[in-house]
């Protein structure tokens, strides 16, 4: 049995709205009515209006020019507001800021609004229709949710197919076989850092609940939640984002013994881009033209250091010089060039969905809609 520090919040859609307020969606911004949403099975049905206007003219000069260049003038007619809910708490969605601070999406001529909110709030201000789509670190909370609602929720990229977090344990554990016996805090048991880490320690021997026990802090702390758990003396281990991780880190209460982004050999998906089948046959255009200053944006973070390190002190209120560097470097590190999301980044997800409600492989590949990605690279974004 795993022990719950605090009830896992169980967001209703209501609530999610209460907590978000008006900043959601603005009132112009169209959004996905979830009971127009179509079923699952028509994920192969690609909307005429995503490929025949990628973009428009704006990403054929992308593939041109560098990404920087999006700062020029020129701008493409920019459109309705296109609403992405997504979180500040971790430097992993640096792109889409950059994207916004830099003018790549005015450049593209999409108009992306991104208000900030926890994970449950942002898939349930999705599911009802306040907003187009949602940037999540996690996975679990789309496949969940498209289980129980069938709304027909897509996968349109996946900004990482590795964790960013590093494993953080309390003085006296100094690797992984040290876990044995101790308690492992993790906010659900389905976040991809710790569907990772529950595949790690298998590889190693260490079964969940039976080795080591698995503490649940629930969602309401985020990240920094099951940090506190050790630091409160609840848990010994649990799995952190550098951003989160460098305070205590600072103190000397606790310290790395593993950086789960070192384990390509256990593919994940994290820093999901979903949508609705709804919001793609209405909004392909503009989806295409987010996939594409995603792209650019990572290109030019790649080159301008300053620029992302301006990027992330405004957001997420770094000032220290060397912690700036490392969370650039990290960034480089973790993402990919091309945010193509595969079935594999997200089977042990799926794999340890509940029973009760089940995907089928029909429903599950319906999820992963590679073609926004693919018409980018087709024009030659990604290639540097």
């Amino acid at each position: 049995m795993s022990i719950s520090l605090k009830p896992v919040l169980t967001a209703t859609v209501m609530l999610a709205l209460a907590a978000c307020g008006s900043t959601a969606a603005p009132a112009s911004s169209p959004a996905a009515a979830p009971g127009s949403a179509a079923p699952a099975s028509s994920a192969a049905a690609k909307p005429a209006s995503a490929s025949a206007k990628p973009a428009g003219s704006a990403a054929g000069s992308a593939a041109a020019k560098p990404a920087g260049s999006a700062q020029a003038s020129g701008a493409a007619a920019v459109g309705p507001v296109f609403t992405i809910t997504t979180s500040n708490q971790t430097p992993s969605n640096l792109f889409i800021l950059y994207a916004q601070d830099k003018g790549i999406f005015t450049k593209n001529g999409v108009k992306v609004d991104l208000p900030t909110m926890a994970g449950q709030a942002q898939m349930d201000t999705v599911i009802a229709g306040h907003a187009e789509s949602t940037l999540h670190t996690g996975a679990d909370l789309v496949f969940n949710s498209e289980a129980a609602t069938h709304l027909g929720l897509r996968i349109v990229a996946t900004g990482s197919s590795v964790s960013d977090s590093l494993i953080l344990a309390r003085n006296g554990i100094n690797t992984l076989d040290d876990i044995k016996g101790k308690k492992f805090a993790m906010q659900s048991t389905t976040t991809g850092a710790s569907q990772l880490v529950i595949r790690m320690l298998k590889a190693r021997g260490l079964e969940p609940n039976k080795d080591y026990q698995i503490v649940l802090t629930g969602t309401q702390g985020q990240v920094s939640g099951v940090l506190a758990s050790i630091q409160a003396g609840a848990a010994d281990v649990a799995a952190v984002t550098p951003a989160i991780a460098r305070p205590a880190l600072g103190l000397g209460t606790v310290h790395v013994i593993d950086d789960l982004a070192k384990h390509t050999e256990l593919p994940t998906g994290s820093t999901v881009f979903a949508m609705t089948q709804a919001t793609i046959d209405k909004r392909g255009s503009d989806v295409q033209k987010i996939i594409d200053s995603w792209m650019q944006a990572e290109e030019a973070i790649s080159k301008d250091k300053a620029g992302a390190e301006e990027v992330i002190k405004k957001y997420y209120k770094i000032d220290d010089p060397t912690a700036l560097d490392e969370e650039w470097q990290r960034h480089l590190e973790t993402t990919q060039k091309i945010p193509m999301p595969t079935k594999e980044q997200f089977a042990d997800i799926v794999a340890a969905m509940p029973k009760d409600q089940p995907l089928t492989d029909a429903q599950f590949t319906a999820m992963i809609d590679q073609h926004f990605v693919q018409d980018a690279v087709n024009r030659g974004l990604g290639k540097w």
